[in-house]
């Protein structure tokens, strides 16, 4: 067919996209039509060829980064493309795309290259986004390359290098021919641009009038002409779009789908697309690429899709489908405190811990009942504890549970089942007693191989617990609430404060694996929990196996009879998919296999319910007790167990009344003993022993035939007497024993936090708020305190509420938004991770920022650049920077901290005023950990993939798949790992344990080391101690851990010579004095380590914006995202800005219509911008000028208008001046030629029409 207009106009649009960078100092090269070449220098050339050329190739530098080939076919189209993207091979041919060998499909990426629709075209990036090329599935493709390549690139694109004049000719184009001289191929240099075909050239001059300049617009023009007189026949075509989807020669790349009907503002992009029609969005939940209105949109769960309006229920939650949303509702389900592998404990707000522990504890204390679990060394050698026992008391009875099953009640040992009242106790299977009261409390006991227990309270109990179990009010936060009424730091000094009795020997950490044969053992058999074919795989959507699969790893380590500790950790997760409605069958193989008595049956949902001869001439009390389903054996239906464990007929079954059991032959009668012993003591009141007597010096004797005269202590003073009594000496009524064994009156009791002791009165600061001891408890002031998501590492996430997980993708997510739930939004932070290489561990992370028509791109190696996507107004500056130590702190006026350390590691931090508010990778800051991983389509998952894959910002980016941690990858660098990173649990770090728990960072510290590359052995090992330091930093316990041969950090190469100005400080410093003297600066200095700067008393004062030492005329001003230098004056549209001693002092400027023009020309300077001349015109009225000073702690936000005040000639020197258009704003922040240590000059740039540079000269004319 003939080239007509559409296709001309198509190709020009693809090569026109190119006239302006993507960013500052990154370049563009294309070739389109049959040999249209534009370089990256701007200059274009034009020749037909059937011969391979080099395109662009990194010819010079110590590596090549990317070589990229080309072969254009008779017709005209890229018949064969090459490139080489940092080692990776990828061949474009025959309509393939193949990387390293293989054809792959789209989306495709791994941890070097991306691969992914763009439009209708096709974007292949290296990670870092140094490297783009796009491609239109024809004749066209553009390269677009980092600043970084400027003088070291060579190929048909030039060499990127303004300085050196070329000419493209044959000469030249034949050094980059790779075919060889014997190789049958055509190049021609036609020159014709006048035959009757090019008047459809003409249209370009129409449809572009101003979208470039006419001297590049002339060359486009010549380059049209040449490639339609060159072949009079094309075979161009607009493409082709699916389904219902419309072609869009100007579209955004970013499609509104149904899990995102608004996508981010950053990708209203002009590009060739196909689109859906106005009033609908994309179907991306089928997958068919069907366009659909909103409110027809499915939903998507555990793998199957649900139409708008569908209903699902699950066992505790009522969803409905809802415009491509779900909209959920709690039934009212029970919650559940576990106490599972003997010391593996789980609250009921969903925080887990693993006490090792010698004592009796609280696991729940109310004002009316309690229950206390007792947990003891079981096997010395393998360092083994178990649960022993639980006890539940009320304020008249009290029920033992012991380990082998049986029960005791006010110290008589009961035949089941146990009937007091509204108690009921009964055996649910051999494995399982089932305890029911009437306050709603349910217990479930395992009493099999390893005794585990379930504690389940109903909805109406929130807010009334306290002790192991937590705090039970959906805020996982205050779990940790202690004896003594304040949050302690570590589960350790938490679980001390519920000890029964204060002789108990402190918990230990986890101790390490006694038998490798075990560990590897436990793993192969641990792992079935995880196999997605396994009999565990139906709920692996419900409830999440990692923390299973590890429990059972590290109770399996130290396990005496290893097959019963791998079995009850399988138990476990069986049990907790059957809380959620799920019961998994036929999951216990040979290891865990139970064989039942002869007339006895094992089932996976056994219930004694309907089961039992002693309940049929009476209620059926296990009837009544809906609880989660067990295992175990029991009696099959329709048959029922009698007093000697057998499963008889009806007709075999005893008769019991009056509680006789009478057989039909003979009448027995059962009398009770009332006997009893505990601990060895006995309980005699006539048996005093005079010798403690004696030894009570002062003190009372108490032989516990008073119940109240029990030892009280500053201790125990907020928990209840010990029970069983214990014989001692005790205050007398109405005093206690302080912590020195002397009695006092309880108000004078001093309190106990993080294992240190205050005396009364004492205040302390926890968090944002304010305790004081009070008579030995703690008060507390109630303030909202802000919040903090963490990622680091490879993929090391800990969210807002706490939630720890990992998750490492290979797209850019949203780490943080306000747009939740088809809201609409005020704010975005957006991450990617860069890694070291192909198979290396995260180097760094891109991260972007999106408000108020803003975006911050922070980039590693390039500091942070500023972005305006739209006109902005006139108001308060909306964030303020710094760079503190090794970190770039962003605060924002909203109540947003971002800080970020130039790689890994980012911390997001959020005022109380975003509770509820916000949705992403870290979480929903609701205080709950157990919703935390809610997806971007507003349900619940399990699994950190599917939750992360979830909240990626492009649809055109493929899903991770499972995922293999380092550690999983590189088994033989485990206990390098472990030895190193074992720093964080030794005695280097000892001071911060009681503050810290160790033992998560030290978790993530060996799956960073665990990656034997370079980077991960000191880059992921130095970042996950590092940021356990700062943790530590942050609860006042700092730790000079760094030394010259770990992970140092070089502060003197900063120092000019002859100076010693830059010392490294592990926990900051605020002896720094500031030209801003910025209240930010000052909080965040006295935490972060890093390089800070000691000034000389001749320049005392450190410019934050030049990291250099100055004297206080000489400090320039940071002002609206830009740095001023003394002296220098910048308008607005509101006011007149000058800086002085490193202040903004402006004057306020009201305005009534007045017309005036201004002129605005820009002169070329050093600075690194674009030269440009504009005309602006404005109406201005007559000037009021209020003088007002800012202060350091505030500046404001100019940007965004076209009016400028009437002054007389004027002419002023402005580093960073923006000036606004209709169009959009450009605003530039150069560093002065000093930056701080381990940063790189922060230039802040953006695409704009028309821009300015940094001299600008302002001429008004007069009245």
């Amino acid at each position: 067919m003939k080239l007509d207009g559409s296709a001309v106009t198509q190709n020009f649009r693809f090569a026109r996209a190119t006239s302006t960078p993507s960013d500052e100092g990154s370049r563009t090269c294309s070739t389109w039509g049959h040999g249209a070449i534009r370089t990256y220098t701007d200059e274009f050339y034009y020749f037909t060829s059937t011969c391979k050329y080099i395109l662009s190739r990194q010819c010079k530098g110590d590596t090549e980064d990317f070589n990229v080939e080309i072969l254009r076919g008779s017709n005209g189209n890229l018949q064969h493309i090459f490139m080489k993207i940092e080692g990776v091979m990828i061949v474009v041919a025959n309509g393939t795309i193949q990387v390293k060998g293989t054809v792959v499909s789209l989306p495709y990426d791994d941890k070097v290259i991306i691969i992914q629709k763009h439009g209708v075209d096709v974007r292949f990036s290296n990670r870092k986004h140094t490297i783009i090329l796009i491609w239109n599935y024809q004749d066209a493709l553009q390269i677009t390359v980092d600043a970084q390549y400027r003088k070291k690139l060579c190929g048909l694109c030039g060499t990127f290098d303004a300085s050196v004049s070329t000419t493209y000719d044959l000469m030249y184009t034949r050094q980059y021919k790779v075919d060889s001289w014997l190789a049958s191929c055509a190049t021609k240099f036609p020159e014709e641009i006048n035959c009757s075909a090019a008047n459809v050239c003409s249209v370009l001059s129409n449809i572009f009038q101003s979208c470039t300049s006419t001297a590049i617009k002339d060359k486009y023009l010549e380059m049209c002409r040449k490639d339609v007189c060159a072949k009079r026949e094309a075979n161009q075509r607009s493409p082709i779009c699916p389904a219902n989807q419309i072609f869009m020669e100007c579209g955004p790349i970013c499609m509104p789908t149904c899990t995102d009907s608004n996508p981010q503002q950053q990708c209203d992009q002009c590009v060739n697309t196909c689109s859906c029609p106005e009033g609908t969005v994309l179907d991306n939940i089928r997958g068919k690429d069907r366009c659909i209105r909103q409110v027809e949109c499915p939903c998507e769960y555990g793998g199957a899709v649900y139409n708008s309006g569908q209903m699902r229920t699950t066992f505790c939650q009522s969803c409905i489908c809802k415009s491509g949303m779900w909209e959920c509702s709690d039934l009212n389900c029970p919650e559940i405190c576990m106490i599972e592998e003997g010391t593996h404990i789980t609250t009921f707000d969903g925080n887990y811990y693993n006490l090792i522990g010698d004592c009796s504890y609280y696991a729940i204390m109310t004002k009316d009942w309690s229950v206390k679990i007792e947990m003891h060394l079981c096997q010395a050698a393998y360092k083994q504890t178990c649960l022993q026992r639980v006890t539940y008391t009320t304020s008249q009875d009290t029920y033992l549970f012991n380990n082998d099953g049986t029960v005791d009640y006010n110290g008589n040992i009961m035949g089941l089942p146990v009937v007091n009242g509204d108690l009921l106790i009964f055996q649910q299977s051999s494995l399982f007693l089932q305890v029911s009261t009437g306050s709603g409390l349910k217990m479930q006991i395992q009493i099999s191989p390893i005794m585990q227990l379930y504690i389940s309270l109903p909805k109406s109990a929130q807010g009334s617990t306290k002790g192991l179990c937590g705090t039970f009010n959906d805020n996982a936060d205050d779990d940790f609430l202690s004896a003594q009424g304040i949050v302690e730091l570590t589960y350790v000094a938490f679980s001390n404060s519920w000890r029964e009795s204060d002789a108990c020997p402190l918990p230990i950490n986890s101790p390490t694996c006694v038998s490798s044969e075990n560990e590897n053992y436990a793993k192969e058999n641990c792992a079935y929990l995880k196999d997605p074919a396994g009999a565990f795989s139906k709920c692996h959507s419900e409830v999440e196996f990692t923390r299973y699969y590890e429990m059972c790893k590290v109770a399996s380590c130290n396990c005496e009879r290893i097959n019963d500790c791998v079995c009850i950790a399988l138990e476990a997760y069986s049990h907790a998919c059957a809380a959620k409605g799920i019961i998994v069958n036929n999951w216990r193989r040979s290891i865990c296999s139970i064989t039942c008595p002869s007339t006895q049956v094992f089932q996976y949902n056994m219930t004694a319910c309907n089961r039992t001869c002693r309940f049929l001439s009476r209620p059926d009390i296990p009837c009544r007790v809906q609880d989660v389903p067990v295992d175990g054996c029991g009696c099959p239906e329709g048959r029922y167990m009698n007093d000697d464990g057998k499963c008889v007929s009806r007709s075999e079954c005893p008769c019991h009344f009056s509680g006789l059991s009478v057989q039909s032959s003979q009448l027995m009668s059962i009398n009770g003993v009332q006997c009893y012993c505990i601990n060895g003591v006995p309980s005699c009141p006539d048996a005093v022993d005079s010798s403690i007597l004696q030894d009570c010096r002062g003190k009372l004797f108490s032989d516990c035939s008073n119940v109240t005269a029990c030892k009280r202590t500053c201790q125990t003073l907020n928990r209840p007497c010990p029970n069983p009594c214990v014989p001692g000496c005790v205050c007398s009524e109405g005093l206690v024993e302080d912590y020195s064994g002397h009695c006092i009156q309880p108000e004078r009791c001093p309190c106990s936090f993080g294992g240190e002791i205050f005396n009364p009165g004492q205040t302390i600061k926890r968090d944002c708020n304010n305790c004081t001891c009070n008579g030995g408890s703690w008060v507390c002031t109630k303030i909202a305190c802000p919040k903090t998501c963490l990622v680091y590492g490879d993929g090391h996430y800990i969210s807002f509420d706490g939630k720890r997980y990992r998750y490492d993708g290979n797209c850019e997510y949203i780490l943080v938004e306000d747009k939740c739930q088809g809201a609409t939004g005020t704010f975005q932070i957006l991450a990617e991770s860069v890694p070291c290489c192909e198979n290396g561990v995260t180097c760094s992370r891109n991260i972007r920022i999106l408000f108020e028509n803003r975006e911050l791109i922070l980039l590693s190696g390039n500091g942070i650049t500023e972005v305006s996507l739209g006109q902005t107004q006139c108001t308060d500056n909306l964030y303020s920077l710094h760079t503190l130590g090794l970190y770039l702190v962003l605060t924002f006026s909203n109540g947003i901290t971002v800080i970020w350390d130039k790689r890994t590691r980012l911390s997001v931090t959020l005022d109380a005023r975003w509770k509820n508010k916000v949705c992403g990778l870290c979480g929903n800051f609701n205080y709950d950990i157990e919703d935390d991983l809610t997806t971007k389509g507003n349900y619940m998952v399990t699994s950190a993939v599917e939750f992360g894959n979830s909240w990626k910002t492009m649809e055109s980016c493929s899903n991770a798949a499972n995922q293999t941690f380092p550690c999983d990858r590189n088994p033989y660098c485990l206990a390098w790992a472990q030895k190193r990173c074992n720093i964080i649990k030794g005695a280097v770090f000892q001071a911060c344990h009681k503050k810290v728990d160790p033992n998560p960072y030290y978790d993530a510290c060996v799956e960073e080391a665990c990656a034997c590359d370079m980077e991960g052995k000191y880059l992921g090992f130095c970042t996950a101690v590092a940021v356990y330091s700062e943790a530590c930093n942050r609860f006042d316990v700092c730790i000079r851990w760094r030394t010259a041969d770990l992970c140092p950090v070089y502060c003197d190469y900063y120092n000019t010579p002859g100076e010693c100005s830059w010392h490294y400080h592990p926990c900051g410093t605020l002896t720094t004095k500031t030209c801003s003297d910025h209240y930010i600066g000052k909080k965040f200095s006295a935490d972060l380590e890093g390089c800070y700067a000691k000034c000389p008393e001749s320049i005392p004062y450190l410019d934050e914006n030049t990291m250099k030492c100055v004297a206080l005329p000489q400090c320039t001003c940071y002002y609206d995202g830009r740095i001023l230098q003394p002296g220098e004056i910048t308008w607005n549209t509101c006011e007149k800005c000058v800086c002085v001693n490193g202040n903004t002092q402006c004057d306020r400027i009201t305005t009534t219509t007045k017309s005036t023009t201004v002129t605005t020309t820009a002169s070329t300077t050093s600075t690194p911008l674009t030269s440009l001349a504009t005309t602006i015109s404005s109406t201005i009225t007559s000037t009021e000028l209020t003088s007002t000073t800012v202060p350091p702690t505030k500046t404001y936000s100019t940007i965004g208008s076209t009016t400028l005040p009437p002054t007389t000639q004027e002419t002023r020197t402005t580093p960073g001046k923006s000036t606004t258009t209709e169009g959009v704003t450009t605003s530039v922040k150069p560093f002065t030629t000093g930056t701080a240590p381990g940063t790189t000059p922060e230039v802040t740039t953006t695409t704009v029409t028309p821009t300015t540079t940094s001299s600008t000269t302002i001429s008004t004319p007069g009245e």
